[in-house]
C-alpha cells in the first residue's frame, strides 16, 4: 500500500485534532545527545504529544524529532493506532491491522545500525507480529514477536531471544552483519548474523503490506547509523528507564 506522510502539507477538515508543531527534542539528556558515535537517525517520543497529529484519539502522523524529518503516517482511518496522552502509549492491534510507516528514506541506511525500541505486548497470538519494519515488503531488518513466545530479530537470518514476556522492555537491535547483538533491559539476549541488508523506511506494529498486526504498546523508538559504545547504551538505557519509570 502506497502511503507516505499524509498530513505534512494537507488541509485538515474540521473536527480533526492537530497536535503538529512540536517544541525542540533538545532535552537535557536524550537520544540527540547522549551519543557521540553519529547523529540520531529517526526519534519518536510518546511523551511528546505535541508530535502527534491526531483525528480524535487515533494518529494520522507521528513526527520525527531527529531533524531527518522521517515522520511516519496512515491514511486509512480504520487502521491507525490509537492514542492515550496520559501514558505516552500508541496502542497497535491486529484485528483493525494497525500500523504507522514511511515507505522510503532519502538514501538507506547501510550497516551497522542501532536500534531502540520500547514498548510492550498486550495480548500474545500465533505467528510473526512486528514490531518494526522496513518500509516495503522486502529482506530488510525487522523486529518481531513470535507466537506468542520469543521476540525476535531477523533479516534473512535470524536471532532469538530466550525471554518472553509483557512488561515494558527495552529492546536494543545492534544490527551489524554476522556481528549483530539483541539486549533486553541492558542483558544481551542472542546475538549472531542479520546478513547484510539496508535499512529503507519504517513501518511501526505490522509488516509493510498489513496482515501481520501485533498487539502491543509503543513509547518510544529511534535508532542510529552506527554502532553505540557500551557507555552510550548504559546512557539510553538509564535514560529511557527514568523518563518512563520502568
Amino acid at each position: 500500500m502506497a502511503i507516505r506522510s499524509v498530513v505534512q502539507s494537507i488541509v485538515r477538515p474540521v473536527g480533526i485534532k492537530v497536535v503538529h508543531s512540536f517544541i525542540s527534542g533538545k532535552e537535557a539528556a536524550s537520544p540527540l545527545n547522549l551519543v557521540n558515535s553519529g547523529p540520531c537517525q529517526f526519534w519518536f517520543d510518546g511523551q511528546d504529544s505535541a508530535t502527534l497529529s491526531l483525528n480524535g484519539n487515533k494518529v494520522i502522523q507521528w513526527d520525527d524529532k531527529s531533524g531527518f524529518d522521517r515522520h511516519v503516517s496512515n491514511a486509512v482511518d480504520a487502521q491507525r493506532p490509537t492514542y492515550d496522552p496520559a501514558t505516552g502509549r500508541l496502542t497497535f492491534t491486529n484485528v483493525a491491522n494497525t500500523y504507522l510507516n514511511l515507505l522510503d528514506f532519502d538514501a538507506p541506511l547501510a550497516q551497522p545500525n542501532t536500534f531502540y525500541i520500547l514498548y510492550s505486548i498486550t495480548l500474545p497470538q500465533v505467528g510473526p507480529r512486528y514490531i518494526l519494519a522496513g518500509g516495503r515488503n522486502n529482506n530488510e531488518f525487522n523486529a518481531l514477536y513470535y507466537n506468542g513466545t520469543v521476540f525476535t530479530a531477523i533479516t534473512v537470518p535470524i536471532l532469538l531471544t530466550a525471554i518472553s514476556n509483557a512488561n515494558d522492555n527495552i529492546h536494543t537491535l545492534e544490527v551489524n552483519g554476522a556481528n549483530s547483538n539483541y539486549w533486553i533491559n541492558g542483558i544481551l539476549e542472542a546475538n549472531g548474523n542479520l546478513g547484510v541488508q539496508t535499512h529503507d523506511g519504517l513501518t511501526f506494529g505490522n509488516w509493510p503490506d498489513g496482515g501481520f498486526g501485533l498487539n502491543a504498546e509503543i513509547m518510544e523508538i529511534f535508532g542510529y547509523n552506527c554502532l553505540l559504545t557500551e557507555t552510550e547504551r548504559t546512557k539510553l538505557n538509564a535514560y529511557l528507564t527514568k523518563k518512563w519509570g520502568l
